[in-house]
């Protein structure tokens, strides 16, 4: 599968960020037509506005969750665009299957003892401060 943008990914990251949403739409569904394996735009459009009729959208997402193996990365984005798109046709049962299985995705991506150990770095360093400002440093 492509990671990289092909002709219209970039213009509908800038179209999105001048706040023309229909027309970013028509970038990412230009993208995903140049390569429906390209699953930043299924993602993104779904994230974009909320599906009317979104049964074309949902069966590529699925189709690409199905088929040949995707990455990690790409499994999570598609779990979180389903997630998105069955919310919107108010199919809240299988929108949850999806945003459970993003979590669960992003859960094993995450070396948590990785985040200790650096934890554990900075509190010895900071734990002298940190003792001082005492509540403040609890303080959000």
């Amino acid at each position: 599968m492509n990671e990289q943008a092909p002709g219209g990914g970039f213009e509908a990251s800038q179209t999105l960020c001048r706040g023309e949403l229909d027309e970013a739409a028509s970038h990412y569904r230009r993208a995903i037509a140049l390569d429906p394996e390209y699953v930043p735009a299924h993602r993104n459009l779904a994230a974009l506005s909320e599906q009317s009729s979104p049964d074309a959208e949902i069966a590529a997402m699925e189709a690409l969750l199905a088929g040949p193996p995707v990455t990690q990365q790409q499994a999570t984005e598609l779990s979180f665009g389903l997630c998105k798109a069955y919310a919107d046709t108010g199919d809240h049962e299988r929108s949850f299957v999806h945003l459970e299985r993003g979590n669960r995705l992003v859960r094993q991506s995450l070396d948590y003892r990785a985040v200790m150990g650096r934890w554990k770095h900075h509190r010895e360093h900071l734990g002298p401060l940190l003792d001082a400002l005492g509540p403040l440093a609890a303080a959000p």
